[in-house]
């Protein structure tokens, strides 16, 4: 069945699917192995003195795909942060025209 991921350091994933909870990049990094769908917030951690974003996620991902050749799972983003929703949407657009290519090309 499909695993599911929820990124997000304050809301609870939806209730439905099995939503595995990670609240850290770290977290969500240690998962990737195990999901197949992954749900991004974009600012984790506004209250700590050195707030991160998911791109740290994301980027795990890419060099997973670039260094290893381990496609990227499904992503999707729910963060209420425009800006940052709107960057992380043209990250994983581009990631996933990058693995099209080369799978039904042989780029």
């Amino acid at each position: 069945s499909m695993k599911f991921l929820w990124l997000d350091d304050l809301r609870p994933p939806p209730v439905g699917d099995t939503w595995i909870w990670a609240q850290t990049n770290e977290e969500a990094i240690a998962t990737l192995d195990n999901v197949d769908v992954i749900s991004f917030d974009h600012d984790l951690g506004l209250h700590d003195l050195e707030p991160e974003t998911t791109f740290v996620t994301f980027k795990e991902i890419e060099r997973r795909w670039y260094e290893e050749g381990i496609k990227p799972p499904s992503m999707t983003v729910h963060s209420q942060n425009p800006v940052g929703k709107m960057n992380l949407l043209i990250a994983i657009m581009r990631l996933n025209q990058v693995v099209r290519d080369k799978v039904v090309i042989g780029l």
